[in-house]
């Protein structure tokens, strides 16, 4: 979880999931979609 929320780590779609749910939110509620400037 501390890699994640640090910016080290980008977890599969399966693993975002699976903590969403552990927590019984959404995906939207737990993880918040940047797109990178190209």
């Amino acid at each position: 979880m501390n890699a994640i929320e640090k910016g080290r780590y980008d977890p599969s779609l399966s693993l975002a999931f699976k903590i969403a749910h552990a927590f019984g939110l959404s995906i939207e509620q737990v993880f918040i979609f940047e797109q990178d400037s190209a």
